[in-house]
């Protein structure tokens, strides 16, 4: 195949970014395995790129961990026979773009359904959507190579061309989880704290919020540098650095403890947990989300052989714990909180989850409708005894 792919160099630290970006080559390789391979830095221009490529046409990613589905490289292509196509888009759930930005008619928890999900769309729909590409950063783009010849970025070379978006081609993009605001933990914060701690703040989006809406002291927690310098202008104070570390520096008493999908990602989360009750007053609550392993899409995966690690997800590549409700129930007892509610996040059911009930009813087979349906919980607990 006359073609190269285009991949940004990814050097972060969190094996997370790392894991999505070799899992997206790896994907777009089964696709094309003739295929070239250039990784490049973001900083170079497209004509700096041009140099290094030796083909006639060119799979240019701007996003590094962007999941490409089955037929991407063939399709996209396929598309640029078209003269009057300047390059070849595929749909995204995550674009600036409206004439780009699209959803799944079901959606997906897995590497597996996202990839059944997106071939089940792929033998109808509307015909290419022909538009002049503004400043939107596509995600991943085909188009001859010779096009890269501009002193530009490679997320504005399209800019004033004419291209095709192929809504039947869905290119998955993760949002940025540092960056999120979290308002399904925000609700979940009581009025009336007014010292917060966030381990694992990311850059402070939580944290800014809760500021906005109430008075109180917010002081956050973040391994990832970066995104500890963004907090710092919208907090209280950051501490960079490993929050099992971190916590043990830590002088002053807060009345509010919110953990947002991070005690997966630790070693030791049981005598983690243990230790924040030194930081926390009598009284304090505890807050947490923790996604659930037991979840029908894990199960239904691994009824299939599967059990794909992916950059964000109930199997995120930096999870080093895994839990269930039970486990969840066991380790807030462990490390002496008490705990006051455990509650399912938003159930994702499709029409696999109902296959799968049926079947499993129809075997006899004995389960729990709640544990299966649950992706994940947000836990409450309190500090009913005094710090150790």
């Amino acid at each position: 195949m006359d073609l190269t792919f285009l991949l940004p160099r990814t050097a972060h630290a969190a094996i997370e970014e790392r894991f999505g970006s070799w899992q997206t080559e790896l994907l777009l390789k089964r696709d094309a395995p003739e295929a070239l391979v250039v990784h490049y830095d973001s900083r170079w221009s497209g004509e700096q790129l041009l140099d290094l490529v030796e083909t006639d046409y060119v799979i240019a990613l701007t996003d590094p961990t962007a999941l490409p589905p089955p037929g991407f490289a063939t399709r996209l292509l396929q598309l640029l026979e078209d003269p009057a196509v300047d390059a070849a888009l595929p749909a995204a759930n995550e674009s600036s773009h409206p004439d780009q930005r699209k959803a799944l008619p079901e959606p997906y928890l897995t590497l597996r359904q996202f990839e059944t999900a997106s071939a089940a769309v792929r033998s109808s729909g509307p015909p290419p959507l022909l538009v002049e590409w503004g400043e939107s950063d596509p995600g991943a783009f085909a188009a001859a190579a010779e096009m890269l010849d501009r002193p530009l970025p490679l997320p504005r070379i399209l800019k004033g061309r004419r291209v095709a978006i192929a809504p039947e081609l869905y290119l998955h993009r993760y949002t940025s989880h540092r960056g999120q605001v979290r308002p399904d933990l925000l609700e979940r914060i009581p009025l009336s704290a007014r010292s917060v701690l966030e381990f694992g703040c990311g850059e402070g989006a939580l944290g800014a919020a809760l500021k906005e809406r109430q008075p109180c002291r917010v002081l956050g927690i973040e391994l990832d540098p970066e995104a500890a310098a963004i907090a710092s202008r919208r907090l209280d104070g950051v501490l960079s650095g490993d929050a099992r570390d971190v916590i043990y520096k830590l002088k002053e008493k807060f009345d509010t403890i919110v953990g947002g999908d991070i005690l997966e990602h630790l070693d030791d989360p049981w005598s983690f947990l243990a230790g924040l009750r030194n930081v926390a007053e009598p009284g304090a609550l505890l807050l947490l989300s923790l996604p659930n392993v037991a979840n029908w899409a894990i199960i239904d995966d691994l009824l299939h052989g599967r059990f794909d690690y992916v950059h964000l997800g109930i199997l995120c590549a930096g999870h080093l714990r895994f839990f269930t409700r039970r486990s969840i129930e066991e380790m807030i007892g462990i490390s002496g909180w008490t705990l006051v509610s455990i509650e399912s996040q938003p159930k994702v059911l499709t029409s696999r989850y109902r296959d799968l009930i049926s079947r499993m009813e129809s075997a006899g087979i004995e389960f729990s409708r709640d544990d299966l349906e649950a992706p994940g919980y947000y836990v409450v607990a309190r500090n009913d005894s005094r710090s150790e």
